[in-house]
C-alpha cells in the first residue's frame, strides 16, 4: 500500500509522463487510501500538471476521488484499456463516473474529442 502510493508520486515527478493511468486497481488487494492520502496524490498532481485516467475496464479511479479531481482541476481522461477487439473505444462507464462526479468538458486533458 505504502509503496504504491509512492510509486504513484514517483510517476508524478517524472516529467515524461504526462497520465497516471489504473489508479487505484490494486486498492481491493492493498487497502485503500485515506481521503488525506489522496489529497496529497492530487496536490502533487496539479503542482506538476499531470492528469487521471478513468478506466472504463477496471472502473477506476473512485468517485470521491474524481470528485477532488475536478475540484482541484487536475485533468482526467478517458480509457477503455481494451484488451478485446469488441471493447475498443467502449468508454461508458468513464463517461458515467465522470459525468456523475459533475466533470464538464473543460475538465478533460482532451476536451475536444468529447
Amino acid at each position: 500500500y505504502d509503496e504504491y502510493l509512492e510509486l504513484i508520486k514517483l510517476a508524478i515527478w517524472d516529467e515524461n509522463i504526462d497520465i497516471i493511468g489504473h489508479f487505484g486497481n490494486v486498492f481491493p488487494y492493498i487497502g485503500y487510501p485515506s481521503m488525506e492520502e489522496y489529497r496529497e496524490i492530487v496536490d502533487l498532481a496539479e503542482e506538476h500538471g499531470k492528469a487521471f485516467e478513468i478506466s472504463s475496464r477496471y472502473r477506476v479511479p473512485e468517485l470521491d476521488f474524481i470528485k477532488l479531481c475536478i475540484k482541484r482541476g487536475v485533468k482526467l481522461i478517458f480509457a477503455s484499456d481494451a484488451h478485446q477487439p469488441r471493447d475498443v473505444g467502449n468508454i461508458s462507464w468513464s463517461l458515467k463516473a465522470f459525468k456523475k462526479a459533475g466533470g464538464k468538458k473543460e475538465d478533460l486533458f482532451f476536451s475536444e474529442l468529447l
